[in-house]
């Protein structure tokens, strides 16, 4: 039986032994928990990724302006399209990690860039879930933002969809929480901060479907008092 590919990485990385599946019933790549599909010479750069997936993104000294955190607390950054670079490609790490794990076709941030850019891409927003740690500050949610015109009320439990014409929300992307901060409350944190942001109830907020079964679970959280849902 071969050693598990964990046992190949650097020392920074072993920690993450549990969160590693064996590699042992393949012979050229695997997929990992954190959505990384590598061939075995890439070890090192998955060892990097999973870090990331497990932990959190460390921001970069370069990144301006720097946040304000307190040791143990957490807090909060909306990232647009127009934001200087350093925000841009942590919002599109982030999005990239979101669209890893989940097998999504696309990444719901745009690649970071300096020229004028679509008017759709204009729309688009990120919210960081950022937390202070012992190399520094670490971004450990992610959720995006965009402008939805093509919405619809959806009960859970009924299953009732109806149409809902010339009625405007803000849609929630895919959502995303660094594995080790997962049940910590991270997801429902981003979300209620998303809709202080823009000054709603969070019952306001259209999320994007299909739903995954922690998705829905969320989202039922922040229905209005008759279990509706705003979907598109």
């Amino acid at each position: 039986m071969r050693k598990m590919i964990v046992d190949q990485l650097p020392d920074y990385a072993r920690g993450l032994r549990a969160s590693l599946r064996p590699a042992h019933h393949v012979d050229h790549y695997d997929r990992c928990p954190c959505g990384w599909v590598h061939l075995v010479k890439n070890r090192t750069e998955h060892a990097a990724r999973h870090l990331d997936w497990h932990e959190g993104i460390l921001l970069r000294p370069s990144i301006k302006p720097r946040p304000l955190i307190y040791p143990g607390r957490g807090g909060f950054m909306f990232v647009s399209a127009e934001a200087s670079m350093g925000w841009q490609q942590l919002a599109y790490d982030m999005a990239r990690m979101a669209k890893r794990e989940g097998g999504w076709d696309g990444v719901s941030f745009p690649y970071p860039s300096t020229q004028r850019r679509f008017s759709d891409d204009d729309d688009v927003q990120a919210a960081l879930y950022l937390r202070d740690g012992s190399s520094g500050i670490y971004a450990i949610g992610f959720v995006s933002l965009y402008n939805a015109s093509y919405i619809s009320r959806w009960h859970p439990i009924t299953k009732v969809q109806e149409k809902m014409e010339g009625m405007r929300r803000i849609r929630l992307g895919p959502i995303w929480v660094a594995n080790g901060w997962r049940r910590h409350g991270v997801a429902s944190a981003l979300i209620e901060s998303v809709a202080a942001g823009v000054g709603v109830d969070p019952s306001e907020l259209a999320w994007s479907i299909p739903f995954t079964d922690a998705g829905l679970a969320l989202a039922t959280t922040f229905s209005d008092p008759e279990g509706w849902l705003w979907i598109t």
